[in-house]
């Protein structure tokens, strides 16, 4: 339980800490939304670590987006949709996206931030 706990604990943090670093953004303003193909091409490495057996079912795959600056590092990281369970349970998962390398996104030779979703399966 307290890893669980400390876990979200630390996910909050992660995110509430991204949020504050990346540029401020109305809802028309929202970086372009790559394709998973285009994702695919921007990532240097990204294995993120597989749900765990006892939270979804094997094969479930969760969405999660995140928002890459123009240096190519993580600003933002939250679901798709929703946590289709409680967060702190897929938390291991989603702290090892933060790992993930990825490219800057070059449009007209200059480069701008992008968002892209990172696929977390349950194993």
């Amino acid at each position: 339980m307290f890893k669980h706990c400390l876990s979200f604990a630390v996910l909050t943090v992660f995110a509430v800490g991204a949020r504050a670093q990346s540029n401020p953004q109305t809802a028309d303003s929202q970086p372009p939304l790559l394709t998973a193909a285009q994702m695919a091409k921007q990532t240097i490495e990204c294995k993120p670590r597989k749900i765990d057996p006892d939270v979804l079912p094997k094969g479930t795959v969760v969405p999660a987006r995140v928002t890459v600056n123009e240096q190519g590092e993580i600003v933002d990281l939250n679901f798709v949709d929703r946590c289709p369970v409680g967060c702190g349970r897929l938390a291991n998962a989603i702290l090892s996206v933060k790992e993930c390398k990825f490219r800057p996104y070059i449009v007209d030779g200059k480069a701008v931030p992008y968002r892209g979703d990172i696929p977390l399966t349950a194993r």
